[in-house]
């Protein structure tokens, strides 16, 4: 059985009641020589209600309604109200010989002489608080255990086998939701693998949302890689008051990973956790002041030998036939305000050189068709350098993809634009467009604010362009050759201009159209309309014809009354459901098995809701019975019941149930 406390939760307050670090509570209870691991049993429910909540608690059944005396699962505030009470039973004890969290506690003992001194004071409590524990999963005197998904032990702290082993038993991803699963559970396990950064770039290149699912040989000898790393996994420990601790850092090429480690009799040794305090920013300075209660030192590095130099000097030399890029980088951004809009430009050469480009349109656009003019205009500005490779940057990721054919361009102004672009890179020998943040695009960014929002010619450093009309507009030239036919006479009175009437006929004109004779006292705006199709115009034809229609006495009196209710409303009788109900008695009908002929039938008066009840005879023990079973028992209460004055309704038996009942 499962209770929805989600409305209790909303109304009621948070408690903010801290609960330990899982961190420090692993970290402590490592390195003993013997531990306890115990559970409470059943958890929240050895906390007792307060009577005055206990009904806050209650849930309905089919029959009866209950209430819990003890704290039920659900509630917002039980885990912290937990922790708080095991606090308060072992206070002065956690810590010291024994951690808490939540329902899983340990005895830990550094000398194994002790346990059984430390295990005699946790039972005490235990006993006095009238506390239970789970049998099936405590266990006592061990060197080692599971505690909050870690393999505590007295050497250190070891990776849990059973996640290893879910790993292990993988089967190679073959769509984005199980590569999510194996990110997810190594993700538990980053403590234990080194460089995991390196190691599982691979399997988030997958989970790119643009990108198609692909599952490669690189992402499969990064999968095996892993599972072979996870069959030694490293023991942790916690670090040695006194011994200076060391800090190694490792820069690849996607991630940076670090490591803390201690000599302890000439070994080194993974610490799992240091105490430290909250992330502070500032400059180096802050940082030197911050970190010189802790005592470090910076060691230099040694000296390099020269196989490493080699190493970094092929690392870096290009190979035979490589050339050096000469690739040209276009950055590209619109912007669209209220009252203007604009383009930036700015296109990178090889060394320093940099053209910029600002673009003013004086003709209204849209944010994307403001990126498309300014890709345009910088594809021209590459055309015109006689550029052969370029790289187009834009934070449009919308162009970007259009562009590379990734999304579906259904807009036909975009249509225009993307055939008139791809017209441009056609001339181009070389051209790739990519999508970048908005924060490597600023001075674009800043060129196109510059045209939307200023006048031109306010910057003479940057080149500044007006365009007049879009790119995508052209010189469209057609021939229009008249020649005598049937349909010319047709044609001169179709499109024959208005005939402009005297002031004078206004009012003759309107009122025959909207009063005469086949009329039916349309509108102001179709009046106007039949005015002009009848052949008359005059320049304030629409202010005349809806002035006139509102003059209008038939159209005033006869015309349908906007917003009115299609019939008179009626009052509800009934506040809210199973409120008010009505019973009547309908039959007899011909005889039915056990001789059933009459049907008693109750309505809800709010949601029309039907109770029935066949009987075979008409008595008030079966009416005050049907009252019970169908109405109280499976609505509640009712507020009243309203019937006829018959004998089974009318008797001192049902009266006497219904004032019993508050009905």
């Amino acid at each position: 059985m499962c209770v929805d406390y989600t409305d209790l939760n909303k109304a009621c307050p948070k408690n903010f009641y801290p609960l330990p670090s899982i961190d420090k509570l692993v970290d402590s209870a490592s390195g003993n020589e013997l531990l306890s691991l115990m559970d409470a049993y059943s958890r929240y429910h050895q906390i007792k209600m307060h009577p005055s909540d206990e009904d806050k608690t209650t849930f309905m059944t089919a029959r009866v309604n209950y209430c819990y005396q003890t704290m039920p699962f659900g509630l917002k505030n039980a885990g912290a109200t937990y922790q708080r009470l095991m606090d308060r039973v072992f206070e002065g004890q956690v810590g010291r010989n024994m951690e808490v969290y939540v329902d899983d506690m340990i005895v830990k003992s550094v000398l194994g002489s002790n346990h059984h001194e430390d295990l005699m004071e946790a039972f005490s409590r235990i006993r006095k608080h009238n506390m239970r524990l789970n049998p099936e999963k405590c266990s006592f005197g061990r060197r080692g255990g599971k505690f909050l998904g870690f393999m505590v032990t007295s050497k250190g702290i070891e990776i849990n086998p059973d996640k290893c082993k879910a790993i292990q038993e993988m089967k190679s991803p073959s769509n984005v939701k199980e590569v999510q699963r194996l990110t997810g559970r190594i993700a538990a396990l980053s403590r234990f693998l080194p460089h995991l950064g390196d190691k599982s770039a691979p399997f988030f290149k997958c989970l790119k949302k643009n990108a198609a699912f692909e599952w490669n040989s690189e992402c499969e000898e990064a999968f095996t890689l892993l599972k072979e790393k996870l069959s030694a996994p490293p023991v942790l420990s916690k670090p040695v008051q006194g011994l200076p601790l060391h800090l190694y850092l490792s820069v690849g090429d996607h991630t940076i990973s670090s490591v803390i480690l201690q000599e302890v009799d000439g070994e080194q040794k993974i610490v799992y956790f240091v105490l430290q305090k909250p992330d502070l920013s500032g400059r180096l300075v802050a940082w030197s002041v911050e970190l010189s209660e802790y005592g470090l030192q910076y060691d230099k590095r040694g000296k390099v030998g020269a196989q490493t130099l080699a190493d970094f000097v092929v690392e870096l030399t290009p190979e035979e036939g490589e050339k050096l890029s000469t690739k040209w980088i276009l950055f590209v951004d619109g912007s669209t305000n209220e009252n203007e809009s604009g383009a930036g430009v700015t296109l990178q050469g090889p060394g320093e050189l940099v053209l910029e480009q600002s673009l003013r349109f004086q003709f209204k656009t849209s944010n994307n068709q403001a990126e498309y003019e300014a890709l345009i205009a910088g594809l021209i500005l590459a055309i015109e350098g006689q550029i052969d490779s370029l790289l187009v940057r834009t934070d449009s990721l919308l162009v970007a993809s259009q562009v590379n054919g990734e999304f579906q361009v259904k807009e036909p102004a975009l249509i225009k634009y993307v055939e008139r672009v791809r017209q441009l890179m056609g001339r181009l020998q070389q051209v790739v467009v990519e999508f970048v943040p908005r924060t490597q695009n600023q001075r674009a960014d800043a060129l196109a604010k510059l045209a939307s929002t200023r006048k031109p010619g306010n910057n003479r450093s940057v080149i500044q362009e007006t365009l007049v009309n879009p790119s995508i507009e052209g010189d469209l030239v057609a021939s229009v050759v008249r020649q005598e036919t049937w349909m010319n006479p047709v044609i001169d009175i179709l499109f024959a201009p208005p005939k402009v009437s005297p002031p004078e006929k206004y009012e003759a004109v309107v009122t025959e159209v909207h009063e005469g004779v086949c009329t039916s006292h349309i509108g102001g705006r179709s009046l106007a309309s039949k005015v002009l199709r009848t052949g008359f115009y005059w320049t304030t034809i629409r202010k005349d014809c809806a002035e006139f229609v509102r003059k209008c006495e038939r159209c005033q009196v006869f015309a349908d009354l906007p917003r009115a209710p299609p019939e008179q409303l009626a009052t509800i009788s009934s506040p809210w459901p199973f409120a008010i109900w009505g019973v009547d008695l309908v039959g007899p009908f011909p005889t039915a098995r056990s001789q059933m002929k009459f049907i008693l039938v109750a309505v809800d008066y709010f949601i029309k809701w039907v109770e029935v009840e066949p009987l075979a005879s008409i008595t008030a023990a079966k009416t005050t019975s049907f009252y019970w079973k169908r109405i109280v028992c499976r609505f509640g209460l009712p507020r009243a019941i309203v019937s006829d004055n018959g004998t089974q309704f009318a008797s001192n038996q049902t009266k006497e149930f219904c004032e019993e009942m508050g009905i």
